[in-house]
């Protein structure tokens, strides 16, 4: 049975200073335990299967041991005791027959890991029998007996299989730009370079040339910076195949095995496309199979050419495929590239593809590794929005649930209503529901004009849900029976640009709009104004945050910084008070701009790459792009990046600013109650209903400003009565705070309320 107590505001007690506990500051992060990378460039299969993949992190490294499990073995600086480092980049693996493990660095010149776990380095050091001219390393081609390959950007050095270069094996290429090196069956060495092919296949000396200098004939590669030759394999029947990047498109260039030129076009020939990323031989049947920088896959093998697209293969991730390799089942691994990256294997047979099997579908975490929303629902559950129609979910108790398959497009909008109920907005597409309480999908009405591209989704205090669009604001009632659009021309240019950023509700109950080209504003009463740069002073541009403070300052950060408004207008804020950066504000008032803590009482703490242990990222072109940012209700704070993973800092304090506001209040003591208590509070009089709300009634644990999930509503039969409800269950043995606002109010406007705060505590 629910406890019922009467307000009585006859008397007040003095203000109660309640004790912080003391915290511990920590920081985590959660990343897909599928590819870590966000670009990931290469996969290899060493002697036992095992799959090896290669990137960029300058805090994993750049290779890794892939695990199905996500328990991933790295090779960085740590773990290498210093000889794979962490600033350079692993660009070609080779296993050898001895049991030794070889990276081709960029930067740290040639590496080998020993079957007994020895290291040796090649590179440009004093040691004769290991130096090359170049750290920069770009490819390993075994050459069998004779050894290895070892291409750099300056020369190619033979290293034979005892570890030692050479003498007398080296080719300077100081000038040429090399990108790849090939040995064919006739032990002929060629070479691409960003300005042609060299060879020395017509020379009896060794020496190289450019193959339209030593060969006759027209279709032959031409000498030129145009045609950057990436890509060279050679088939079953002794045809070589040459195959320019995207730095140049003319053609794919055969060379037949009596020594004929062939040039094939996209025009001409059975090639879609003909900018060539990545070329493998495969054994089994004699072919060589080729990938494209716009998707496609080529099987070649003679005059025989068989293509195959993007759709032929089932791959939904990535415009272009980066590299491509064979592993020992006949299994063809890609790896796509658009943005963010997937890797692929495909199985053909009969000529059909079948498949594909992606290997990020294999993360038991985050679903993808590019972010674009991310929301904490009323329990505390934490959604993230991400890449190929996926939404990761990480329940209250910590288990893993994956959405995927929500549409062909990425997830670019989260938002939770007062009922607990997840809005999911993808990039194009249908609005979709989630009722959390009860694990259900629900039914949304369409707008009347399909959402042509979005950006994001907000939900007010009312539970109006809004939708940024390229095309206008989108806005859903509460009961989602109707759609308005707001634009620029239905609001007479008060909206700067259809293209919105965020919206905002203010401490009065206005809508900020933040678009590519200024703000707006919508009063309650529904009327709009428009701010555009020059007018009262405002900057204008990008809009992407709004905050206020406590005092009712109200903060707009932008591609121009930050301004804060009044009726008199706008004035600039510099970035040293208040740094540009997504803002959140906590329920005690304190302000996170990005990832500094602007505190209520004027302190300031910045957190960054360093002062975090490197758990939070460093800005660069494609990382540390922070898109969201939420807390839960034991008032962890957690920060979604595009390229990053999810940061999470937990055990700050946040002295709560809500007692300065509420004097405490102590009714007839109470005895511990269960944990699904509901509480009822008698008032003087029956309350207007649009006055009773979890923001002029809410519950945090004592010594905590977060919020903890509870339904306040009236009673259904007696409009006197208030009923606190716990959504998410309290904590046993803890001590809790209702915080009971003055604004409650009758139909008539009378104050029943004053600002008062009650504690209890659970059993």
């Amino acid at each position: 049975m629910a406890k019922k107590f009467v307000l009585i505001f006859s008397f007040m007690l003095s203000v109660l200073i309640f004790s912080s506990s003391a915290f511990a500051e920590q920081w985590s992060s959660i990343e897909t335990n599928g590819i870590p990378y966000m670009n990931p460039e290469g996969i290899y299969f060493d002697n036992s299967g095992g799959k090896w993949i290669t990137g960029q992190d300058s805090d994993k490294g750049s290779v890794f041991l892939w695990s199905e499990s996500g328990d991933h073995q790295y090779y960085n600086s740590e773990t290498t005791g210093g000889n794979l480092k962490n600033d350079v980049q692993v660009r070609d693996l080779l296993f050898d027959d001895n049991g030794a493990t070889w990276f081709a660095t960029w930067g740290d010149g040639l590496k080998i890991k020993k079957a007994d776990g020895s290291w040796l380095s090649f590179n440009q050091n004093d040691d004769y029998e290991r130096y090359i001219m170049s750290d920069e390393v770009l490819q390993i081609f075994d050459a069998g007996a004779d050894g290895k390959w070892i291409l750099t950007y300056q020369g190619a050095y033979l290293v034979t299989n005892d570890y030692e270069v050479a003498a007398g094996k080296s080719i300077i290429l100081s000038d040429y730009h090399p990108a790849c090196l090939f040995v064919d069956s006739n032990k002929h060495i060629w070479i691409g370079t960003e300005y042609g092919i060299l060879t020395d296949s017509k020379s009896g000396s060794g020496s190289f040339d450019y193959v339209h200098n030593v060969y006759p004939g027209s279709d032959m590669p031409p000498a030129d910076y145009s045609h950057c030759f990436s890509s060279i394999s050679q088939d079953g029947e002794g045809n070589l195949w040459f195959g320019t990047s995207n730095y140049g498109t003319d053609g794919v260039y055969m060379l037949s095995a009596d020594g004929e030129w062939t040039k094939y076009t996209a025009s001409n020939s059975p090639f879609p496309s003909v900018s060539i990323t990545d070329m493998e031989y495969d054994s089994s049947s004699g072919t060589v199979w080729m990938s494209t920088y716009y998707g496609e896959l080529i099987q070649a093998l003679g005059s025989s050419i068989q293509s195959y697209s993007k759709e032929d293969l089932g791959i939904t991730g990535g415009d272009s495929i980066f590299s491509l390799r064979l592993d020992s089942d006949g299994g063809i691994w890609l790896i796509c590239h658009d943005f963010m990256s997937s890797i692929y294997k495909i199985s053909l047979v009969g000529g059909d593809a079948s498949g594909p099997y992606n290997i990020n579908t294999t993360s038991t975490s985050l679903a993808t590794y590019r972010i674009h929303d991310m929301e904490i629902d009323k329990d505390g559950g934490l959604w993230v929005a991400g890449d190929e129609g996926s939404v990761s979910r990480r329940t209250p108790e910590g288990d893993w649930i994956q959405y995927r398959d929500l549409g062909e497009y990425s997830v670019s909008g989260l938002a939770v209503d007062s009922n607990n109920v997840m809005y999911i907005l993808p990039l194009k597409g249908p609005v979709m529901a989630y009722d959390v309480n009860s694990e259900n999908w629900l039914e949304v009405p369409q707008p009347p004009e399909e959402i042509f591209y979005s950006y994001g989704a907000y939900v007010d205090s009312k539970d109006g849900k809004w939708f940024y669009t390229s095309d206008g604001i989108y806005y859903l009632s509460p009961d989602n029976s109707s759609w308005e659009i707001y634009t620029s021309s239905s609001t007479t240019g008060a909206i700067p640009s259809d293209m919105i950023n965020c919206a905002y509700e203010d401490g009065e109950g206005n809508i900020w709009i933040g678009t590519r080209e200024g703000a707006a504003r919508m009063s309650e009463d529904g009327s709009w104004e428009g701010f555009y740069s020059g007018e009262s002073n405002f900057m204008g541009g990008d809009i992407t945050s709004f905050v206020e403070n406590d005092l009712g300052e109200l903060y707009a950060i932008g591609s121009y910084g930050v301004q804060m408004y009044s009726p008199d207008g706008w004035t600039d804020v510099s970035h040293t008070d208040f740094p540009a950066g997504k803002a959140l504000k906590m329920s005690n008032g304190d302000i996170w701009a990005g990832t500094t803590l602007l505190k209520n009482d004027g302190g300031k703490t910045v957190y960054d790459h360093d002062s975090t242990g490197g758990i939070l990222p460093e800005s660069s072109y494609l990382g540390g792009i922070l898109k969201s940012s939420a807390y839960d209700q034991d008032g962890t704070v957690y920060f979604a990046y595009m390229y990053d993973g999810i940061k999470l800092v937990s055990g700050l304090e946040w002295p709560s600013s809500e007692d300065r506001k509420y004097t405490p209040w102590s009714p007839a003591a109470s005895s511990p109650v269960d944990t699904d208590y509901k509480w009822s509070i008698s008032l003087s009089k029956p309350a207007d209903d649009s006055t009773v709300n979890d923001s002029s009634i809410f519950v945090c644990k004592k010594g905590s400003s977060a919020r903890h999930s509870v339904s306040v509503s009236l009673n259904p039969s007696d409009s006197s009565i208030i009923e606190i409800t716990p959504i998410t269950l309290y904590d046993s043995s803890e001590e809790y705070v209702i915080y009971i606002g003055d604004s409650i109010k009758n139909v008539d406007g009378e104050n029943l309320s004053k600002a008062i705060r009650f504690e209890f505590q659970t059993k």
